[in-house]
């Protein structure tokens, strides 16, 4: 829905220009108004699913932009400070042919080349996608937070506020005077592979914090296959990248032999594809998956943890009802991923908050059956629950902000 954001089957569209809307009654028809009048038969009939991609949909964004500079023009120069690395997009093959498909589209609007190519660039750039309503997603400018240089290990971290058009930038680590203010453009759950590609290819930077430039990944191994050959097996043999900054070859740290990284691409991507054929809420074929995982890759490597969370965020859900080996392991999982988010997403971070509340929720309910069984006294029992409460109390002034409804 052009209007909210959110996902529709493309059954209603606008009247007037065939843009596709989630009902009359749409809560961003204002947001629409914009560019309606403005693209009034460029559409000749009724988008499908199938033009989920269509070029109509970023010239929507370059058009509130742009109308932004004359209707808006404070917000709009908020913004003049960024840079929308035109050179760079013109001479990418994956932005110049949208991008000159887009200026087309918009030639007999009057808009200059350059200022079509200004609005696109912030927008692919600085742009972040936030719910504007439940369930939907806008893509959104913010003026400071444009400004934050990106690390995969950051001092500052984001909330957004959901329909307010908002976020807040807070601190995770203790920042110095003269301390450089980063934030995460990716989730910290990547690959290095995964992550790198997506930095290059979508903001054009190329990072160098200590993760990046360590071939261990602060000793996480969070991208190491193991080596398949028979002899490295015993001998934990690992693929490491022979240069972790660049596109390269990965070396086994045992028997010296080098895979490309289009192979071990590829083996990622065949167990990606194998979680999504297995049967949704199989608890038992979700475990049988995670040792699956656990015989091919490093016990840190993000797939692991991936798979690891989602089980932990599956069992939290319905923790009352596993048995009591399913909450031991809850446990041992959350302290697995609390010690590896230590290292790759350190500080007072909302990932490190939320698995402490997940792990709060196991330990207290391993605390209710030990008191049931007679194992502890009720003593024992409410100074585990006095504990639990100081646990969550601090876990929730990480999760929850207190927005000022100014």
């Amino acid at each position: 829905c052009v209007g909210c954001g959110r996902g529709v089957n493309c059954a209603y569209s606008c009247p007037s220009c065939l843009l596709p809307l989630c009902g009359s009654g749409c809560p961003g028809a204002e947001s629409h108004s914009i560019e309606c009048p403005l693209l009034r038969g460029c559409l000749t009939e009724k988008l499908t699913l199938d033009d989920k991609n269509h070029t109509i949909f970023t010239a929507v964004g370059c058009i509130r932009f742009l109308q932004m500079k004359s209707k808006e023009p404070e917000k709009h120069q908020k913004l003049a400070n960024l840079d929308p690395q035109t050179k760079r997009i013109n001479s990418d093959p994956l932005t110049s042919k949208l991008l000159s498909d887009i200026k087309e589209m918009l030639k007999s609007l009057n808009y200059r080349d350059e200022e079509i190519e200004y609005a696109y660039g912030l927008i692919k750039l600085y742009g972040y996608n936030l719910p504007d309503v439940p369930d939907g997603k806008v893509r959104s400018l913010f003026p400071v937070q444009s400004l934050l240089s990106h690390s995969c290990l950051p001092n500052l971290q984001y909330f957004e506020k959901e329909g307010g058009r908002k976020i807040v930038l807070q601190s995770t680590t203790q920042i110095e005077k003269g301390d450089i203010l980063t934030v995460r453009y990716t989730p910290f759950l990547q690959g290095r592979i995964t992550l790198t590609k997506w930095l290059n290819e979508q903001r054009y930077i190329e990072c160098k914090c200590p993760r990046c430039v360590d071939a261990t990944e602060l000793g996480t191994f969070t991208s190491s296959a193991l080596c398949d050959r028979e002899e490295c097996k015993e001998r934990g043999g690992l693929l490491l990248p022979v240069d972790p900054i660049n596109r390269t070859d990965w070396i086994c740290s045992a028997c010296q032999t080098r895979t490309s990284q289009a192979e071990v691409e590829e083996i990622e991507e065949n167990y990606i594809a194998k979680f999504k054929e297995l049967p949704q809420g199989d608890l038992n074929g979700y475990y049988r998956f995670l040792n699956e995982l656990g015989d091919r890759f490093h016990a840190s490597h993000h797939l692991v943890m991936r798979m690891a969370q989602f089980l932990v965020l599956l069992q939290g859900k319905r923790l009352e009802s596993l048995s009591r080996e399913r909450i031991e392991t809850q446990s041992v999982l959350c302290d697995k991923l609390l010690a590896y988010v230590s290292r790759l997403d350190p500080g007072a971070t909302q990932n490190r908050a939320k698995l402490l509340l997940e792990k709060n929720k196991a330990d207290l309910n391993l605390a209710k059956l030990d008191c049931e069984a007679g194992l502890i006294n009720r003593k024992v029992f409410m100074a585990k629950i006095k504990e639990g409460v100081r646990v969550e109390v601090n876990a929730k002034k990480i999760l929850y902000f207190k927005w000022d409804n100014k």
